[in-house]
């Protein structure tokens, strides 16, 4: 017979891993969501990434998949919050973002940038630091 404790357990353990990210494209504040649909529109356009992988990184799921990585270079290199070298541009992502995150999402990417430093490929490193962030708190995971 299973018993109930051990059914409770394991149903909280499935929950927390499945956590999804929160903030709504409403809360990315008026700058992100100035710039926003133009990104996605000429990004999506040039590296013909499916909106199903966008979807899941967006909640969470970071598929293996050469088109999602170029599509979120192409983001960040046309916002101009990376370099074509792979350089993250702090000061503009601390213009961009809505006060309320600004502090903490700007600690999280550059604790996860030095922790993703062996990434050859610009894509892969941008990638591996998107999981980063996201892994340390979905609350605040910007992505459209």
């Amino acid at each position: 017979m299973i018993n109930f404790k051990f059914l409770l357990a394991v149903s909280s353990v499935l929950a927390v891993s499945t956590v999804e990210a929160r903030l709504r494209a409403s809360e990315f504040g008026p700058r992100i969501q100035s710039i926003a649909p133009r990104l996605h529109s000429i990004c999506k356009f040039r590296t013909g990434v499916l909106d199903y992988s966008i979807n899941s990184v967006i909640n969470g799921v970071f598929i293996d998949d050469p088109l999602i990585k170029s599509y979120a270079a192409c983001l960040f290199r046309e916002s101009n919050l990376m370099s074509a070298r792979g350089e993250f541009n702090y000061e503009l992502g601390a213009y961009l973002l809505p006060a309320d995150i600004k502090d903490e999402a700007i600690s999280n990417a550059k604790y996860c940038d030095t922790e993703i430093r062996g990434s050859a490929k610009v894509e892969d490193r941008l990638y591996e630091l998107l999981k980063c962030f996201y892994s340390l708190d979905p609350d605040i995971f910007i992505f459209f």
